[in-house]
């Protein structure tokens, strides 16, 4: 049965075959490997819990990662944990939650922690307000 579906090629077509199937091996193999994508991590994600760091006890030091204020709740990260107020972290609780800083009370007394350590909010005056209005337009005049 096998007999009558063997196909005859003459020779010269045999070795045309033969030369074509050894191109597309050899292509195959100098192809590069398909890229694979590196994993993208999301910058704003507070740190994995199973890192190398020591779990937060009342000696470490409270780290404020992010704050989330809306009508209906109130929440920060701090030392990767999400917290309400009324919370703790150890022996921490958690006291006061606005939209720039957390106050703690813990075994080191009350503590503020900011979002922005460096950077104190002010409220300037509208009289100030305008006087830097006219001069940023003197500026622009000259």
């Amino acid at each position: 049965m096998a007999e009558h579906l063997m196909i005859r090629l003459p020779r010269s077509a045999a070795l045309l075959v033969l030369a074509l199937a050894a191109a597309v091996a050899a292509m195959a193999a100098l192809a590069p490997a398909p890229a694979t994508a590196q994993e993208m991590t999301d910058p704003t994600r507070p740190p994995d819990s199973g890192d190398d760091r020591p779990a937060p006890t009342a000696g470490n030091t409270l780290n404020l990662q992010s704050i989330l204020v809306s009508a209906t709740r109130r929440e920060a990260v701090i030392n990767g944990q999400v917290v309400r107020v009324g919370g703790r972290i150890g022996q921490t609780k958690i006291v006061k939650i606005s939209d720039s800083q957390v106050l703690v009370d813990g075994p080191r007394g009350m503590q503020v922690l900011r979002m922005f350590p460096g950077i104190d909010k002010r409220y300037v005056e509208s009289d100030t307000i305008q006087e830097l209005t006219r001069r940023q337009e003197r500026r622009k005049v000259q």
